[in-house]
């Protein structure tokens, strides 16, 4: 397989890429200390266990997918602000980590789930 050269070049690819990945490790590093605090029941079969994935999933989803339409949004766009933007990236993989990991957990455990 040839890679082509302009893969290797990484001062040409958009650092929107890179503020997903710092987004996801500073999410995951400010919600690691809080994880293990959460103590909560494991599921009692195949459709508790599906409740939970779905449940999960979809205010995971929300989340993710709500931040990305504020920042797709035209008046985000249009306010020609970089900085704006990039910390909408960096917010939207940052909340990824302290939601499975914190958010999730509690509400499994509030709600009796």
């Amino acid at each position: 397989m040839v890679v082509p050269e302009k893969s290797l070049k990484t001062h040409e690819v958009p650092y929107s890429s890179y503020l997903g990945m710092v987004g996801v490790l500073a999410g995951l590093a400010v919600s690691q200390p809080y994880a293990d605090k959460i103590k909560f029941p494991l599921p009692n079969g195949f459709f508790h266990t599906l409740l939970r994935g779905l449940i999960c999933n979809a205010g995971l989803a929300a989340t993710f997918l709500g931040i990305r339409a504020i920042e797709k949004s035209g008046a985000v766009q249009g306010s020609g602000s970089p900085a704006l933007i990039a910390f909408l990236r960096f917010l939207r993989y940052g909340s990824v980590a302290p939601y499975g990991l914190v958010g999730c957990a509690s509400m499994i455990k509030k709600f009796g789930l």
